[in-house]
């Protein structure tokens, strides 16, 4: 932090005012980069792209968007419209764009309009490399073919539908990479790389007695994801939901698709710092309002957790799922893991 405290001295900045968290964490980041001469770093966005403080960043070799949803809309506007043109604000003049498959016409639109302006190549990852996939206790087995290459299956140690995406997208900029660095796709790095891939908080099983899986989903497409993937894995479960949102999401929305689910309804409250929580009684009448009937609510997450717990009174296996906000799930992963 010294160095850091240098650096903004140096620009004039007072780091007790004029950055943000995320903003001193990406120049903390640019800083340690710098020190350890590192060949190549993975930038993710903050909050959309046009004035995101990764943007700041400008040697930049690939750029990559995974699905573009409706999400942080009291920030990036309230439309996928809006939402991908601040997003498309990343590319950079005659850099390679790589796009996930089954974006909206409506994103993908603007992501194309961009990159021609910005005279960058944009690849969208193509939905039929994908062959099978099957679950496993550690995440799933997926089959893919790539050009040119024999049936290619790898252990995803990710578990959820939508990771699938996800690695045609990273399928999809590492054979561009290998292109560009004059070398064919190296099967055994890849398989060995995506088995080694651990991402907290996304379809991740915390507990097996009883089972509890958690889920970073907070937008519509990525809750849609969510109920496939538990529709998918665990049909035949009794299902406990714990949930809570932040009120600048579209909660009703991501509500509506959950409650899809024929599960146990237990609502509660993330912690958030910067007061952005939604009240879980307005969780609640939104609830009633949709399905009809209450749930219990709790302002305490501890407290929820512990009515969910409540053993099930049928004979089916029982799973807690946890989904709503990243801010819920901190305090959940804490309150297991300690």
């Amino acid at each position: 932090m010294a160095t850091v405290q240098t650096v903004l001295k140096k620009l004039g900045f007072d780091p007790t005012t004029d950055l943000s968290y995320f903003e001193t964490l990406v120049l903390v980041a640019l800083v340690y980069f710098k020190q350890q001469q590192v060949d190549y770093v993975l930038w993710e966005c903050g909050l959309g792209g046009e004035l995101d403080a990764t943007n700041a960043v400008d040697r930049v070799a690939y750029t990559l968007f995974t699905k573009i949803s409706l999400d942080h809309m009291a920030l990036l506007g309230d439309t996928i419209e809006a939402i991908a043109t601040t997003k498309s604000k990343i590319i950079r003049p005659q850099t390679p764009v790589i796009v996930a498959p089954e974006q909206t016409k409506t994103a993908l639109h603007v992501l194309e309009a961009e990159a021609k302006r910005q005279s960058a190549l944009l690849q969208i990852a193509p939905r039929d490399w994908f062959v099978t996939s099957h679950p496993t206790s550690a995440g799933q087995e997926v089959t893919v073919k790539l050009p040119e290459r024999e049936p290619l299956t790898v252990s995803l140690a990710l578990a959820g539908t939508y990771q699938l995406e996800n690695l045609l997208t990273v399928l999809t900029w590492y054979r561009q990479f290998c292109r560009d660095q004059g070398h064919a796709v190296d099967e055994i790095v890849l398989q060995r790389a995506l088995g080694q891939v651990r991402l907290p908080g996304r379809f991740e099983r915390l507990a097996t007695e009883p089972l509890v899986v958690i889920d970073g989903a907070h937008n519509p497409d990525g809750i849609r994801q969510f109920v496939r993937s538990v529709q998918e894995r665990y049909g035949g479960y009794d299902l406990t939901i714990v949930t809570g949102f932040l009120k600048d999401k579209a909660v009703a929305e991501c509500l509506q698709l959950l409650t899809q689910l024929p599960a146990r309804f237990i609502l509660t409250t993330p912690i958030n710092q910067d007061d952005r929580q939604l009240p879980v009684a307005e969780l609640g009448a939104l609830y009633t309002q949709i399905t009809g009937q209450t749930a219990p609510e709790y302002p305490a997450i501890e407290a929820a957790l512990k009515a969910a717990s409540q053993p099930a009174t049928g004979n089916k296996p029982q799973v807690i799922l946890v989904v709503g906000s990243f801010y819920l799930l901190k305090t959940v992963r804490q309150h297991f893991l300690s």
